[in-house]
């Protein structure tokens, strides 16, 4: 969970970055939604280098299982704001986004 603190302040970086590029805000939202669930997968992946064969097991399970649900999540971001990016639920996200510095 140490990761956290800095994903948030990349998340704040790439919408400030996307009002820039001129691509929509939740662009930068959807990518980074992806990059932080990749991070976090990875965290859990270098946890399973226990010597315990069953540790190790569960934790890359648990990582896979992570980037899974993520991953779905992150595309959830990515079908409302297409379908309708001026929607509540769009805006919803890229305003808990922007929260979230």
């Amino acid at each position: 969970m140490k990761f956290i603190k800095p994903a948030l302040t990349l998340l704040s970086g790439a919408v400030v970055l996307s009002a820039c590029s001129g691509e929509p805000e939740w662009v930068a939202v959807y990518e980074d939604c992806k990059k932080q669930i990749t991070l976090a997968s990875e965290d859990m992946n270098k946890a399973s280098s226990e010597e315990n064969p069953e540790m190790k097991a569960m934790m890359e399970s648990m990582g896979n299982m992570t980037l899974n649900i993520g991953l779905t999540a992150c595309e959830m971001i990515k079908s409302h704001c297409e379908n309708d990016p001026e929607g509540a639920a769009c805006q919803s996200i890229i305003e808990q986004s922007r929260n979230s510095k």
